[in-house]
């Protein structure tokens, strides 16, 4: 069984979060795992200036979300077709994941363009190029797409 888990990336250094354990980050940020958190709880967590937030679902499936002034900026899912079959099951609309997969390399170049646009804004160096290649990644594990989101944007050593 893999992890089960729901992180908050935001500004700060010493905020300590009840029921959270903090993971390394740059200076001047904070990352955080908790259990997995609903959606509410989470975006309180995330509050109101530049973070992100992503929630875990067995290692198969990473949402992760770009936030600031307490708006989502940008959204995308690592295990894309493990995310389709889950919302399938559940009767859920879900793409197909051939389509999903056509895709992707279109979809993570448009993507990569916002997420560099909010790194910007909260003062962290990005390029589109990097962070195209981390979004089009298939990672085994899918919170290792958070670990290279958080990197290509300068929050964590890479």
């Amino acid at each position: 069984m893999g992890k089960w888990a729901s992180y908050v990336v935001r500004r700060g250094d010493d905020e300590e979060l009840d029921d959270g354990y903090r993971l390394d980050a740059v200076e001047g940020w904070q990352w955080w795992e908790f259990p997995v958190l609903d959606e509410e709880p989470l975006i309180q967590l995330v509050g109101t200036g530049a973070a992100i937030s992503a929630t875990v679902a067995d290692s198969d499936m990473c949402v992760v979300t770009g936030w600031d002034g307490g708006q989502e900026q940008w959204e995308w899912v690592f295990g894309e077709v493990a995310y389709a079959e889950a919302a399938a099951a559940e009767g859920l609309p879900a793409p197909d994941p051939e389509e999903l997969a056509e895709t992707l390399p279109e979809r993570a170049a448009a993507l990569a363009v916002a997420v560099v646009e909010w790194a910007k804004a909260a003062g962290l160096s990005a390029d589109v190029a990097s962070v195209t290649a981390v979004l089009e990644t298939d990672h085994d594990i899918a919170e290792d797409g958070l670990q290279a989101v958080l990197g290509a944007v300068g929050i964590v050593d890479s």
